[in-house]
């Protein structure tokens, strides 16, 4: 179970008929790594869990090198839902993989982690890529137009984020860790289902 994709009284009725709960609440790519080991020796798969937090950790150690060497940090807000806009603040798994690859999240500081974002809030932020993402809410291509013309900002600032990649911790983080620094730095968009 996940904290907070699940729902406690669940995991409890579950514990209560006998079954053995792993729990897990990974916010950054290098906690992902010890989760899948975690999860490796539960299921008896511990080699393969290994090659996965392994294969983590060497890409999150070259996504966070070139971040160093790059010296410089981009300005990113985060947008998962629209009516009300929300965005996510620095203790989130999403923040946690844009802000090693170079980026500063411009909500990061919200008290809330899912905080409510006003579209006057989003231009005096100042960000320099404002990532929509595919999910929980489906933003596509007519969200960025929409956005643009609200926020008087380019719709290059823009771009659809694959939420896969930047929210399901565990087998697709290795290919996470790199999609958070292409997004950040070369401005790559989502292949997934995103209408783009």
């Amino acid at each position: 179970v996940n904290e907070e994709e699940n729902r406690r009284e669940d995991a409890e009725a579950l514990a209560a008929a006998g079954l053995r709960i792993a729990n897990s609440f990974p916010k950054t790519s290098l906690e992902t790594a010890g989760m899948v080991r975690g999860y490796g020796a539960v299921l008896d798969a511990r080699d393969a869990a290994e090659a996965i937090a392994r294969d983590i950790e060497a890409r999150t150690a070259q996504v966070i090198a070139a971040a160093k060497a790059r010296g410089s940090e981009r300005r990113f807000a985060y947008l998962i839902w629209r009516k009300p806009y929300m965005s996510v603040n620095r203790d989130t798994f999403a923040s946690a993989l844009l802000e090693q690859a170079g980026g500063h999240n411009v909500f990061g500081a919200a008290a809330e982690r899912y905080p409510e974002v006003e579209i006057e809030a989003l231009i005096a932020a100042a960000p320099e890529r404002v990532f929509l993402c595919t999910e929980p809410f489906p933003f596509q291509q007519k969200h960025i137009d929409e956005l643009s013309q609200a926020t008087g900002l380019p719709a290059s600032t823009f771009a659809i984020a694959d939420g896969e990649y930047l929210s399901w911790h565990g087998s697709r983080t290795p290919r996470g860790v790199e999609y958070a620094a292409e997004l950040l730095w070369n401005g790559l968009t989502s292949t997934a289902d995103s209408g783009v």
